[in-house]
């Protein structure tokens, strides 16, 4: 995990001058878990990032500035805000994830047979090992 976290932090800060503009994780985290959960509170995101209220609003304001995050009054309470990708923020999301999904495919594509096996057989414990747990929200 810690090499496919990795891989995506890198997707997420394109190299270069005149690109878009590069991801810390903090902001990376927020935009997966937007796009999880479209129209999250600022104090959903701020709770699961693990941050104070005032430092997830600069990061909000940070990716609301750079076009890839949009704030919304909460319909059902005036005082709340909603967090939703832009468009340009769903295909960033997108790029990271299929620029990493690429990555591993190809780390796959050099393993050998047996060792497809054994990683498959090891995927197939985890599962079984997991599904009797129950699920916690992140």
């Amino acid at each position: 995990m810690r090499r496919i976290r990795r891989q995506m932090r890198a997707q997420a800060t394109p190299p270069g001058e005149g690109g878009p503009t590069p991801l810390t994780v903090p902001q990376l985290r927020a935009l997966l878990f937007i796009r999880r959960k479209p129209d999250v509170s600022l104090s959903t995101l701020s709770e699961h990032l693990g941050e104070s209220a005032p430092a997830a609003s600069a990061l909000v304001e940070r990716l609301v500035r750079a076009g890839l995050l949009e704030r919304r009054p909460d319909p059902e309470e005036r005082r709340r805000i909603q967090l939703r990708l832009t468009p340009d923020g769903r295909a960033r999301v997108a790029h990271v994830q299929a620029e990493t999904r690429t990555w591993i495919m190809a780390g796959l594509a050099a393993l050998r047979p047996q060792a497809v096996e054994s990683l498959t057989a090891g995927l197939e414990a985890l599962r079984q090992a997991t599904a009797a747990t129950p699920r916690s929200e992140p």
